[in-house]
Order: structure tokens, then C-alpha cells, then sequence
């Protein structure tokens, strides 16, 4: 499961939104709980330690499920499925309570997660996004230099192998990519490897990456990560 916090425009706003793995089994899950928080910096070592006790409090007992967060306008959203709302605001507000911060808590019916599909589930570059975040970040805790171009490997895959075909095809009038082996997975069949130099910025991944989810969006593929080789500074 891929974690981590990616960015989404709603109604002219940059929202933040983090990702969370989810519990196995959500079944009973039914509630919406959800806590507001007034705050100007995410990163404060206060708030966080703050948050990491509220997660604690509110899951305790496997009473809730902690879904995600969203940070927008100066207010930080966290957001609980919850098995049964009672004494969740009094949780949240034994903690909140003497934090300084401005707060508001509450709980609505969602037994079919309607909010965190819409709100907080990554939609797919979102999700390929996310994914390229975390190489990056495992690419320079290696000591990579990220700036410095190399070949990338890209990885895409087909429902059918008329698919993969037609892709290969197309690729030869495309001066960016290069086919480079045909693939599968336990999913899959129907792969193939494209490569092309770049470097790892997430500026540049993102560009590249994008591309290519389109790319291959047209033929009803699927866009799968990248993969590269540590590029180290001198």
C-alpha cells in the first residue's frame, strides 16, 4: 500500500490529502467520524504529536478506523470510520481541549464510504503520483542525484494482446519512448517495458508519467511505475 500526501484542486483550492493504508476488513465501519482542526503550519511538531494522539485515542479498541486527512483554508480534516459514534466528540475533546487550538468535531452515516471514495481515495494519476514520490525519496536517501538524466524504465500493461500490439506499433512514430521488452505480472499478461532518459525530479517524473498514462489510456491499458538506476553525485 502506497502512503503519503498528494495535492488536488477542488472549487479553486489546493487541497492537501493524505493516504493511508486501510484496515483488511472495514466491514462495520459505518460511521463518518471527523475532526477539524484550525492550524497555519502541518509540519509543527506540537500539531503532529497532537494528531498521533488523537489517531490513538479515536482507534483504540478497534472502535475506528483512521481514513486519511485533508489540510485546506487553514483547517486540518481528519477523518475516522467509526463502528459506533458514541463518545467520540468527548474522546476528541479531552485531547483538544487544552491544545490552544481551535477545534470542531462530528459524526455523520456513510455505510458506503461515499466521502472517502470521493474525497480522499487517490484517483489514478494521483495514486502514480504518490508512487513516484516515494522512489524519489528512497532514490535520494541512496545518495542518487535526481537532477541528472538517466534511463527510465516504464511499465505498462494490456487487457488483450490486439492491445499491447496496436502500442508497440504507435511507439515507433514516438520519439520519446523506446520499447524495450515485453512483460507480465500476476495480473497481467499483456506488458511491455518503454524506455526513455530523463532525470528523477518529480516535475520532470510527473510530465513523463502523465504522458504516458495517456498514452496508454487510449488503448484501455494501464500505467504500472518506473523504475531507474542510482545516478550518485561525485
Amino acid at each position: 500500500m502506497i502512503e503519503g500526501y498528494f495535492t488536488r484542486i477542488e472549487d479553486g483550492n489546493e487541497v492537501l490529502i493524505e493516504h493511508v493504508a486501510l484496515p483488511e476488513s472495514p466491514k462495520g465501519y459505518k460511521t463518518l467520524f471527523n475532526i477539524f482542526i484550525k492550524i497555519t503550519n502541518p509540519e509543527d511538531e506540537k500539531f503532529s504529536k497532537l494528531k498521533e494522539a488523537l489517531i490513538l485515542a479515536v482507534e483504540y479498541n478497534d472502535s475506528a478506523c483512521y481514513v486519511g486527512s485533508r489540510f485546506v483554508d487553514g483547517w486540518y480534516e481528519l477523518y475516522f470510520y467509526a463502528r459506533d459514534s458514541k463518545g467520540l466528540n468527548t474522546t476528541a475533546s479531552d485531547i483538544l481541549k487544552e491544545s490552544g487550538y481551535a477545534y470542531e468535531s462530528g459524526v455523520v452515516k456513510d455505510p458506503k464510504w461515499n466521502f472517502y471514495y470521493k474525497s480522499l481515495e487517490p484517483k489514478p494519476l494521483e495514486l502514480i503520483d504518490l508512487q513516484s514520490k516515494q522512489i524519489i525519496a528512497m532514490l535520494e536517501n541512496e545518495g542518487d542525484n535526481i537532477e541528472e538524466s538517466r534511463e527510465v524504465e516504464h511499465y505498462l500493461f494490456f487487457s488483450t494482446p490486439s492491445q499491447k500490439e496496436r502500442f508497440i506499433k504507435e511507439l515507433e512514430t514516438n520519439e520519446t519512448f523506446s520499447f524495450l521488452d515485453e512483460i507480465e505480472n500476476d495480473s497481467f499478461e499483456n506488458g511491455i517495458a518503454v524506455v526513455t532518459n530523463h532525470n528523477v525530479t518529480f516535475n520532470e517524473v510527473q510530465k513523463i508519467t502523465h504522458t504516458l498514462y495517456d498514452l496508454v489510456s487510449k488503448e484501455h491499458g494501464f500505467y504500472e511505475g518506473w523504475s531507474t538506476t542510482l545516478c550518485c553525485e561525485d
